[in-house]
């Protein structure tokens, strides 16, 4: 196979953010044909430009598109469009997914903020593989015994509230794959996401529900461990607000979202580099923010968060080479394993959906989710038996 014009790039924020930027074509395009890419996004169907792109095949559904040297999928559509105009500005796939995370930060916030962590995969046209971990870390002040109660029984706290949340890693790890792969400056890369904070977007059902969903999840939260904390209370308020009309009540799909304060921050970024996120009176505010509310974060904390490269997972599979993340994610592991059971219960030898590969399929799953569960952690601290 001839290389892609673009390198292939998968970017996780958090669990949810798919960022995936890739060639469709063998080989690249005559010189005189023009650039073209094309997005595409669930559950909303993207805009496209229909002067840019191949008319689709009748055996394709609708919603569907097709672009012949670029796609951008997102969990969002105007996240998608992003990173379709910054491969048409002339960025690359690393650009595209870096400019699609920080809009997912605008989005799509149950899973792909800033205030999170994630991983990317890339694999460049020169076969060279990198693997990228900005996973969020634990404070210093972490102990063991942190979330357990008096009698030793495992709480909430690790999972709702201040000492649940570690030290994000989404604006490190987007710069480190940006620094090392990118092309087009640094602010050309998050200032899509800058409009799209200050000016708004028209929500979709699937995000409009969500935020209701969320805000309602953080109003019962308030309602009970807010009350022992003012500073929390009231954070817990502004972020139900965040997600709320001004007037009050729910968005709905169509209406319009805003949020100058993110547009600010990301105004930062974009002018004084990732670091004025780590370092300085922005990471300063933050961390006495944390603390206030009962958190453990301190500036050494963000101001030692780095991102890290690992060693990607790479196997072969019926003719392909599967390059997958590496632990702490468990995705890698999970997937080869998955793979690896099917083969040698042959599922793909028994009738489709049937009882007897479906309950194969099952046991398979069962095992490997037992084996992550068990096994997979981070490696700094797990020794993890590939």
């Amino acid at each position: 196979m001839f290389p892609p014009p673009f390198p292939i790039v998968r970017s996780w924020s958090l669990a949810v953010g798919l960022v995936l930027a890739s060639a469709c074509q063998r080989s690249p395009a005559p010189p005189e044909a023009p650039a073209q890419a094309t997005s595409a996004t669930a559950p909303a169907a993207p805009a496209v430009d229909k002067s840019e792109v191949a008319p689709l095949p009748p055996s394709h559904e609708p919603g569907v598109a097709v672009g012949r040297q670029g796609a951008v999928s997102s969990a969002e559509a105007a996240a998608s469009d992003i990173g379709v105009a910054i491969m048409k500005q002339g960025g690359n796939a690393v650009d595209a997914a870096v400019a699609v995370g920080f809009a997912l930060g605008v989005t799509h916030p149950t899973a792909g903020n800033m205030g999170g962590g994630g991983f990317m995969v890339v694999r460049l046209p020169t076969g060279e593989i990198a693997a990228i971990d900005y996973r969020e870390v634990a404070p210093k002040a972490a102990s063991r015994d942190m979330y357990l109660d008096a009698k030793g029984e495992v709480t909430d706290k690790g999972r709702v509230g201040p000492l649940a949340s570690g030290i994000p890693g989404v604006v490190a790890g987007l710069a480190y794959a940006h620094h090392k792969y990118g092309k087009l400056p640094w602010a050309d890369v998050v200032r899509p996401s800058i409009a799209l904070a200050k000016d708004g977007h028209p929500l979709d059902s699937f995000h409009a529900g969500d935020m209701e969903w969320v805000s309602g999840s953080i109003a019962k939260y308030a309602a009970s461990a807010g009350k022992a904390n003012p500073k929390l209370s009231a954070a817990l308020e502004a972020t139900v607000r965040t997600f709320s009309k001004p007037e009050g009540g729910p968005y709905r799909e169509g209406d319009v979202w805003r949020q100058p304060d993110l547009a600010v921050t990301l105004e930062m970024i974009a002018k004084d580099g990732p670091e004025s996120f780590y370092k300085g009176p922005f990471a300063e505010r933050m961390a006495a923010s944390v603390r206030e509310m009962g958190g453990i974060w301190t500036t050494e904390d963000l101001a030692a968060y780095q991102a890290v490269p690992r060693e990607a997972v790479v196997f072969p599979y019926r003719g392909h080479e599967i390059i997958t993340m590496p632990p702490p994610s468990a995705g890698g592991v999970v997937l080869r394993q998955i793979l690896a059971a099917s083969e040698t219960l042959s599922l793909d030898r028994l009738p489709w959906d049937s009882v007897e590969r479906i309950h194969l399929y099952v046991e398979a799953l069962r095992r490997t989710y037992a084996d992550r569960n068990q096994l997979v952690g981070d490696p700094a601290f797990v020794n993890v038996p590939m």
